[in-house]
């Protein structure tokens, strides 16, 4: 596997695995990143809306069935490498709207969100009262 690894010009392998059970037969020197397990809703267990999560799990054994914890730090507590961050995969992004139809019409999908997300975030900042 390492050989292949080197061949191809890869760092690494990016796992989709839970972090405390990575399989055997594969070299941690070879793990270079970890993609977070498919969860049916990460969004409302990253914002902590215990509503949401409630309305969707009904208890919290189940929330932390699902997320194997019930905080997020649970989720980066994991992750033990030298570049670190969060992205937004826009492809499943762009993938979800069957509407779009040209790059450019993907890049305004894109411009879009982000400019939701900015006024998301600026709605939620303390007004200092």
């Amino acid at each position: 596997m390492k050989e292949k690894v080197k061949e191809v010009k890869l760092d690494g392998l990016e796992f989709i695995a839970d972090p405390d059970n990575l399989p055997d037969d594969i070299p941690l020197s070879l793990v270079a990143g970890y993609h977070m397990t498919f969860y049916v809703d990460w969004l409302d267990f990253w914002r902590q809306d215990e509503k949401a999560l409630m309305r969707k799990f009904v208890s919290w054994e189940t929330v932390k069935e699902v997320y194997h914890g019930t905080k997020t730090e649970y989720l980066l507590s994991h992750i033990h490498y030298p570049r670190v961050g969060i992205m937004v995969d826009t492809g499943h992004l762009m993938n979800t709207n069957w509407k779009i139809r040209s790059q450019w019409e993907g890049k305004m999908t894109i411009s879009e969100a982000e400019a939701y997300r900015v006024r998301m975030s600026q709605s939620q900042e303390p007004t200092g009262n």
